[in-house]
């Protein structure tokens, strides 16, 4: 094909009111809950099929001042450490290699930090692969938030190596489906949701990556942030558009990616937090971001 071109993002802000006003009392929190290893050449176009690369399976956590705790993603499943090859398969187990991190899965790394399963009023899916909905289960009193183009395809039938593992989710009951057809572009996004009404957690449109992948944007008091989930799964994913080796969509995931690059170019306060790279949050030093 020819060489993949720029897209033309409009340097225009919808909707997105300045000066920023981030909510106070509002913390985020990053956890890790365990990594995939895989050779680079299975995650990138062009990668080195000799050069491994770690993973790391990130979980977010979102304090908020009024609607409790709000789950966005929720790494890997107990099953990982138990029997991935049982879980997943033999081939994809072997393939990824994942694993489980020794802090446990999401709830328990929350337990331990003092956070309470039982406080989570949502749980946000930026998509539903089996890294990102491992631990969906273990909040059960939560709404479960997924792009109903994501939900309809994830339970469609599929290829052994797709990466939906239906037995994270067959024991939701709550569920809020978002049909990002019927909303309205925001920033410099293709449409948006306004997860509680207030501003403070706006759900954005990035599909691509999957058929309904999408993202959060945390008004926090220091500055917004940008969760990208596979969307941007590492820092060169965005900032380097460094095409993945496959998607659901390849030219919508290429688009989608230059609009976050847009967004964070109009809003340079922005920071990026792509859904398996934690190398740039080491060096975070904001009271309103709390690593695990």
């Amino acid at each position: 094909r020819e060489p993949w071109r720029i897209p033309r993002i409009e340097p225009s802000l919808k909707g997105w009111t300045q000066p920023y006003k981030g909510v106070e009392g509002m913390r985020l929190h990053v956890f890790d809950t365990g990594s995939i290893d895989a050779p680079e050449g299975l995650l990138f176009r062009g990668g080195n099929w000799l050069e491994p690369r770690s993973l790391p399976v990130l979980a977010f956590v979102v304090e908020h001042p009024d609607a409790g705790l709000v789950v966005f993603d929720t790494g890997f499943s107990q099953a990982i450490a138990d029997d991935a090859q049982g879980f997943l398969g033999s081939f994809m187990s072997r393939v990824v290699k994942p694993v489980l991190a020794e802090g446990g899965t999401l709830g328990q790394q929350m337990a331990a930090s003092g956070l309470e399963s039982k406080e989570v009023s949502h749980v946000v899916l930026s998509h539903m692969h089996f890294d990102h909905t491992g631990a969906l289960e273990e909040f059960s009193g939560a709404v479960v938030v997924i792009a109903s183009s994501e939900r309809n395809d994830a339970e469609a039938e599929h290829w052994p190596l797709d990466g939906f593992i239906e037995s994270d989710w067959d024991e939701v009951s709550r569920w809020a489906e978002i049909d990002y057809a019927a909303e309205a572009p925001y920033a410099t996004f293709i449409a948006h949701h306004d997860l509680l009404g207030d501003g403070s957690l706006v759900l954005i449109d990035l599909r691509g990556h999957t058929a309904g992948s999408q993202g959060m944007i945390v008004m926090l008091p220091a500055g917004p942030v940008l969760i990208t989930g596979d969307a941007a799964w590492t820092e060169e994913s965005w900032r380097y558009a460094a095409r993945p080796m496959m998607a659901h969509d390849m030219d919508l995931w290429w688009e989608q990616i230059w609009r976050v690059k847009k967004f964070v170019q109009l809003v340079p306060a922005t920071l990026v937090m792509p859904g398996h790279d934690r190398r740039r949050l080491e060096d975070i030093t904001r009271e309103d971001v709390v690593l695990h």
